[in-house]
């Protein structure tokens, strides 16, 4: 009875630890693109709070606001979507980088242009 209860203790740890290894992977985003989200703000959803997952365009361009560029892109509806994190988790994002953003705040103040903006999250 010994050996059984042995045996199935290692079973139940050795099945615990495959699984919290396999389980700790890379976190999902909410969006799996930026259109995606972009697409969703438009139809009435919130996406504030939410996670954007993002293959940067460019290498991490600082601007004069505290936040940076690194997703540009250009499509006929809308005309322009672009992925501006803040500087603290985002200067080392280089083109082809895939990230996950945390969105802060979406910008539209100009027609046809969607700006994301929010912090890099891994």
């Amino acid at each position: 009875m010994r050996k059984v209860l042995s045996v199935l203790l290692t079973v139940v740890l050795v099945a615990s630890f495959a699984f919290a290894f396999t389980g700790c992977g890379k976190p999902k985003a909410n969006y799996e693109s930026p259109i995606a989200a972009i697409e969703a703000y438009q139809n009435g959803e919130n996406i504030v709070g939410k996670t954007v997952a993002v293959t940067a365009t460019m290498d991490y361009a600082a601007l004069l606001n505290g936040t940076g560029m690194i997703y540009s892109h250009v499509s006929s509806a809308p005309s322009q979507i672009m992925v501006c994190p803040n500087e603290t988790n985002a200067s080392g994002v280089h083109k082809g980088d895939e990230v996950i953003v945390r969105v802060s705040n979406v910008d539209n103040h100009i027609p046809g242009t969607y700006t994301i903006e929010g912090t890099v999250v891994e």
